[in-house]
């Protein structure tokens, strides 16, 4: 019989071993996954005004997080293709 379970946070054994399944996977179709977290911060002066926090996998960026401070006027613009 097959069973359904819910965790909030999957315990670091399950983890591990839905790890070890996908690297395989990725392993034997040669699928290069080039997965990497990092993060950008916003300084005004010397303050934190934003932090973006994303990871990069298959190629794609991915944007966990993002928080500026209700306080920073910031403008964005377009970025025009020559």
């Amino acid at each position: 019989m097959i069973a359904i379970e819910f965790f909030e946070k999957l315990p670091s054994e399950l983890s591990k071993k839905m790890e070890d399944g996908l690297l395989e996977y990725e392993r034997k179709h040669d699928i290069d996954v080039n997965f990497k977290r990092f993060s950008f911060v916003l300084r005004e002066e010397q303050e934190v005004v934003g932090i973006l926090n994303a990871f990069h996998s298959y190629n794609c960026i991915h944007i966990e997080d993002l928080w500026v401070d209700r306080t920073v006027g910031i403008v964005v613009k377009g970025v025009e293709k020559s």
